[in-house]
């Protein structure tokens, strides 16, 4: 069991390693990986996108992760965003990254409290979750 131990604390080192040095490499043309990854999330190819949301859950697993996360408003707001990805396959992973920093252990201090709370109603109304617009019918006086 210790040697378990040690072999996934060694992987979390070596994976937060290769973050920054991603983070950084990408940082003279966007503000980071986070963005990288983001900008891809905004395109139309499907395949990029569930690889992009994939990418985000596996950092989101991480207490540095969910801090680059949370310290990234463009990220967010993308996540809590239920109109950008008209996909099934996507809604869905986007809310497996939603719920996996709602529901973390070190939320509060990793997530500003107002997108925390956004996180958690995100993840109470669900992945499929589409608000309802009142209309009102009027009839002509004609």
């Amino acid at each position: 069991m210790v040697n378990d131990e040690a072999e996934v604390r060694s992987k979390a080192v070596s994976c937060e390693t290769l973050f920054r040095s991603l983070d950084d490499a990408s940082r003279p043309r966007n503000a980071g990986f986070i963005s990288l990854i983001v900008a891809n999330l905004k395109q139309a190819f499907e395949n990029l996108r569930m690889a992009s949301y994939d990418t985000l859950y596996g950092i989101a697993t991480y207490r540095w992760g969910r801090e680059a996360i949370g310290g990234h408003g463009g990220c967010v707001t993308f996540l809590l965003d239920r109109n950008v990805d008209p996909s099934y396959h996507g809604k869905q992973k986007k809310y497996n990254i939603v719920r996996r920093l709602a529901e973390a252990p070190d939320a509060e201090q990793t997530i500003e409290r107002r997108n925390l709370d956004r996180l958690r109603r995100y993840v109470q109304e669900g992945a499929f979750y589409k608000e309802t617009e009142a209309a009102v019918a009027l009839e002509s006086a004609t």
